[in-house]
Formats: structure tokens, sequence, C-alpha cells
């Protein structure tokens, strides 16, 4: 196990948008995932300090089959566009342009894109005030 699943809140009050993420197989996949590495940043800067920039993060997290989980992450009080770019990319551990398939975790791990990494991938309009995307990307041989 990479991390223990705790939830500190009444389950008999909780909204069907928070049931559902704390039940979401696919989210809890990459948490439970055997590798067990850790998620780094791969793009954005420090959310809360002096060095805070746009407010944006996508972090990645290798997974056991070799696939790769992103996260993508708006912190403004607007939504907006998140770029994973080529270099982006290659921080998380995909030589350079990779042909990948996206799986959505978040839509029940359905494919929603395929693209070669070193074209870069932007979520488009990622919803204001800790607005989050999450994916599984797979190289495609």
């Amino acid at each position: 196990m990479a991390s223990p699943l705790m939830i500190s809140a009444n389950l008999r009050n909780m909204s069907a948008v928070n049931i559902a993420t704390f039940t979401n197989e696919w989210v809890i996949a990459v948490n439970q995932d055997a590798l067990k590495k850790p998620g780094v940043r791969v793009y954005g800067t420090d959310l809360t300090g002096s060095e805070r920039t746009d407010g944006l993060n996508v972090w990645a997290r290798e997974l056991m089959d070799g696939s790769r989980a992103f996260v993508f992450l708006n912190t403004n009080n607007v939504a907006t566009n998140v770029t994973c770019n080529e270099t982006c990319f290659q921080k998380a551990g995909f030589v350079y342009s990779t042909n990948v398939t996206m799986l959505d975790l978040w839509n029940d791990n359905k494919m929603v894109h395929q693209f070669m990494t070193g074209e870069g991938y932007t979520e488009k309009d990622l919803p204001a005030d800790g607005g989050v995307a999450m994916y599984r990307l797979a190289s495609v041989y």
C-alpha cells in the first residue's frame, strides 16, 4: 500500500460528490499502486509560499504497469488552461515524443485522447479554486 486511505467525516452526511470521490476505483488504484513511487511536480511551483507563480501545477506518478498518473491542478480564482509540454512529459519519465493514450480517471477510466507527448497536452478550462483533472497515460507501441 502506497498510503493509507482515511476519511475524517460523518459518512451519513457526505454529499454525492464526496462519496463518488472517495469510492472512485480508478483513483484508489493509483493511490494503492504496488510500485509505491511518490508523485512529483512536473510543472509549476509552490502554491502557498513566496515563490508562487501562476497557481497551476501538474503532478505525475509512475505506476507498476509502466503507465503514469497525471493530476492537473488550478488554484486560481478563474477557470484556466493548464498545459503539460514536452519538458513536462519528460520530467514524468516519457522519452521524447512518446505515443500515449490518455484515460480519464474521473470518467470511468474512458480513453479521451491519443497523442504524441512531444506535442504537449492542454487541459482546457480547468475550474477555479482547486479544479482538478486526473488521467492515466500509457505508451502505445
